[in-house]
C-alpha cells in the first residue's frame, strides 16, 4: 500500500475478523439518516494501527474507495493517503483538503488511524482508531449516537503464534521471554515484544530487568519532586509542612 513505515506483515486477530463483521452489520442496518462515525479504541500498544490497514486492505480489494488519515505518534505532521478501488499504491498529501471531496460519496471509507477525524462532515462511513484521549470523550459526548468499540487485550496464545509468523527479528524471541513478559505486563504486544527483546541474551529474568528499569525510573522521580516540593516550600511557607517528599512502594511493582 506503500505505508512502509508499518512494514510488510501483518498478523490478523480473530478480533479483526469480528470486527470486520460487525462493521459490515452496522453498514447493513444503517437507515438514511444514521450516524456513521465508530470509533474504535482499546489500550495503547494493542494494535489499533494494524487493525485499520487489516480493514483498509479488505476494503480496497473489495472494491472500495478508501481515504486513510494518518496521526503520528511522535507529534510529526499529519497524512492522508487516498487508494481507489482494487489499488495497490495510494496518493500521499499532508493535506485532508486534497481528498476531502470523496468523504462526500457516501461509498468511500473514512479511516483514521491514532487520532480524531479532521475532514469535516464526512458523507461516508468514518472509521477512527484512537487510544482513550480526552478529546475522544468529548467527541462522544457531541455525539451520543456515534458508535464506540473496543480491541480486546491479546492472550498469550495470540502474542505466540504472533511471535512465530512475522518478521525473523521477532520470531527469534524465546516461547519463555514472551511468556514472562506476558506475566508482567499482560496482553499488550508493544510491551511484551519489546520487553522480550531486551531480555534475549541476557541471563537475568525478565521480571528482574523490569524492576531495575522502574526502580531507577521511580527513584529519578522521586529525587525531582523532592526538590521542587522543597523549593515551593520555602516560596509559600506555611502552605507546605514539610520540605520533602517520600514515595513509597505499595506493591513489588
Amino acid at each position: 500500500m506503500g505505508m512502509l513505515h508499518y512494514g510488510r506483515q501483518l498478523y490478523v486477530r480473530p478480533s479483526y475478523l469480528q470486527l470486520r463483521n460487525r462493521l459490515a452489520q452496522l453498514s447493513q442496518n444503517a437507515g438514511p439518516y444514521g450516524d456513521k462515525t465508530v470509533m474504535i479504541t482499546g489500550t495503547p500498544g494493542i494494535g489499533k494501527s494494524f487493525c485499520a490497514i487489516y480493514l483498509a486492505t479488505c476494503f480496497i480489494a473489495h472494491g472500495t474507495r478508501v481515504v486513510y488519515e494518518f496521526h503520528p505518534i511522535n507529534g510529526s505532521a499529519s497524512s492522508w493517503y487516498h487508494f481507489p478501488p482494487y489499488s495497490c499504491q495510494g496518493f500521499h498529501s499532508y493535506h485532508w483538503g486534497e481528498f476531502a471531496f470523496h468523504t462526500r460519496d457516501a461509498d468511500t471509507v473514512y479511516l483514521v488511524d491514532g487520532g480524531l477525524p479532521w475532514i469535516p462532515s464526512p458523507v461516508c462511513w468514518c472509521y477512527a482508531f484512537s487510544s482513550p484521549q480526552r478529546g475522544l470523550y468529548r467527541w462522544q459526548t457531541k455525539s451520543p449516537s456515534a458508535h464506540l468499540m473496543f480491541l480486546p487485550l491479546w492472550t498469550l496464545d495470540e502474542l505466540q503464534a504472533c511471535r512465530l509468523s512475522v518478521d525473523a527479528f521477532i520470531s527469534a524471541l524465546s516461547t519463555q521471554s514472551v511468556t514472562e513478559a506476558y506475566e508482567i505486563a499482560g496482553g499488550v504486544p508493544r510491551t511484551v515484544l519489546q520487553l522480550a527483546a531486551d531480555w534475549r541474551g541476557s541471563d537475568i529474568p525478565v521480571k528482574d530487568l523490569v524492576i531495575d528499569t522502574l526502580d531507577t525510573a521511580v527513584r529519578k522521580l522521586s529525587s525531582q519532586v523532592s526538590s521542587a516540593a522543597a523549593e515551593l516550600s520555602y516560596l509559600t511557607p506555611g502552605l507546605i509542612e514539610h520540605r520533602s517528599l517520600h514515595m513509597f512502594y505499595m506493591t513489588l511493582w
